[in-house]
């Protein structure tokens, strides 16, 4: 019995070393899941997401948006009230669902109407975002209640095409990763050293001789 579970100490301490690795390689020394750059693109005006999507309260959202055309791209969050009334009339993309390792679920919405809304640069309702050419950024820790991230072109045209990755920063998620993988170790060393080290009563029924027949 004692066998069997320092074999278990063994076998869970292994466990806790892939885990503990594997969170330390998915997150990094910056903390920070991310999804990498992946295509999206719209022959609507926007691409926002639900108001489902941004469940996480607490980590820091980072988004990264990258235009593949000559026109400048414009990344902003927003409530999702202020979201929804600048886009009341647009065409849009929404996403309402991303898994990983990269797969996105979206929806159209182009029933609303045609109309053509503001340049979004220079709105007081965006609580942080980023516009221009090449590759724009920004990162907001992600508060309590409905938001929207919305990408589009800077000058409100339609045609939406850009690389975009997405990342989650959790506090002191690498260190507590690393804190997993060591007590993972500290176990398998653990239970190695039981399982070489025989018991004494193993020790001394080795040692009795044979009784004569």
């Amino acid at each position: 019995m004692r066998r069997v579970l320092r074999v278990v100490t063994v076998l869970v301490g292994l466990v806790l070393v892939l885990v503990g690795i594997g969170a330390m390689v998915a997150v990094g020394p910056d903390d920070t899941i991310t999804s990498g750059k992946h295509p999206m693109s719209t022959t609507m005006l926007a691409i926002a997401t639900s108001p489902e999507l941004l469940q996480y309260y607490g980590p820091k959202l980072h988004v990264t948006a990258q235009s593949t055309t000559a026109k400048p791209v414009f990344v902003g969050v927003a409530g999702q009230a202020d979201a929804d009334s600048y886009l009341a009339d647009a065409p849009r993309d929404v996403i309402d669902q991303v898994k990983v390792p990269w797969s996105v679920h979206s929806r159209t919405v182009d029933k609303a109407g045609t109309a053509r809304p503001v340049k979004p640069v220079g709105l007081d309702f965006w609580i942080v975002s980023a516009t221009g050419k090449g590759k724009q950024s920004l990162t907001w820790p992600i508060a309590n209640g409905p938001y929207s991230i919305v990408i589009m072109n800077a000058d409100a045209s339609p045609g939406v095409s850009a690389r975009v990755s997405a990342g989650l920063e959790i506090a002191h998620a690498f260190a507590t990763a690393a804190i997993v993988a060591v007590v993972g170790l500290l176990l398998i060393a653990g239970g190695w050293l039981l399982l070489r080290r025989r018991s004494p009563a193993s020790q001394q029924e080795a040692t009795q001789p044979e009784s004569a027949a």
